[in-house]
């Protein structure tokens, strides 16, 4: 399953892409197991998957 990406560029013109179409991106799939607890650079907050 990928992520969409909508954007509009200066233009006007509409792009939609899939952030797995975009290999400059590097985007490989990614599997985390259950409770896995992890902690964001984002927000500082430390979450579990469930």
């Amino acid at each position: 399953m990928c992520t969409s990406i909508y954007q509009v560029a200066l233009d006007g013109t509409h792009i939609l892409g899939r952030t797995m179409d975009w290999h400059t991106l590097g985007a490989a799939p990614l599997f985390i197991p259950r409770q896995y607890r992890w902690h964001s650079v984002y927000d500082n907050v430390a979450y579990t998957n469930k």
